[in-house]
């Protein structure tokens, strides 16, 4: 699909600004079925779902996470309060 006229002009030219922000909105959901759904999506996509939970539940058996203390931090307004630059956690190992 990703060398079909119908979706993308001139499909075997080598063009970055076609993946730039705003073309990307353009496409439809399914016309580029590798980064999108279908039978063709990545094979691995469990897998590193099964591999990501393993390393947190490694992480979190041996180390306790606290806030890392910032006076200087801001908050997004929302719904809840959300920190605008991220929050900063201090791995403390456990005994």
């Amino acid at each position: 699909m990703g060398r079909c006229e119908e979706i993308y002009p001139e499909p075997l030219k080598f063009d970055p600004e076609r993946w730039n922000e705003t073309n990307v909105k353009q496409i439809k959901s399914g016309q580029f079925t590798a980064f999108h759904w279908g039978p063709q999506t990545c094979l691995g996509k469990e897998m590193a779902y099964v591999e990501a939970r393993v390393v947190l539940l490694m992480l979190l058996r041996k180390f306790d996470f606290q806030l890392a203390d910032d006076p200087n931090k801001t908050y997004q307004h929302s719904i809840i309060l959300l920190p605008q630059d991220g929050m900063l956690i201090q791995p403390v190992h456990r005994q």
